[in-house]
C-alpha cells in the first residue's frame, strides 16, 4: 500500500491497482511517513495524520481532532 497525496487529499491505494495508476496521472505524489515527517504536522489536514497514523499502525479514534492526531504521531 502507497499514500498518494495532491493539495489536501489523500489515498492509501495498493500500487499494482488501476486507481493507483489513475492518481498518478491525475498528479498525485507517492508519500511515505518518513517524508512527510520532515514536513510541520500543523500543515497537513486531519485525512492526511490520519493516513500517517494508518501507515505507522497507530490506532485513533474517529472523532480526534488534530491536535490529538498529531500527539499520537509525536509519540512516535
Amino acid at each position: 500500500m502507497v499514500t498518494l497525496v495532491k493539495e489536501n487529499q489523500v489515498y492509501t491505494v495498493d500500487e499494482n491497482s488501476t486507481l493507483y495508476v489513475e492518481l498518478k496521472d491525475k498528479g498525485f505524489e507517492e508519500k511515505s511517513g518518513e517524508n512527510m515527517e520532515n514536513e510541520n504536522y500543523e500543515n497537513l489536514t486531519n485525512e492526511q495524520l490520519k493516513a500517517l497514523l494508518d501507515e505507522k499502525g497507530v490506532s485513533y479514534k474517529p472523532g480526534d481532532n488534530k491536535a490529538a492526531l498529531i500527539a499520537l504521531l509525536e509519540e512516535e
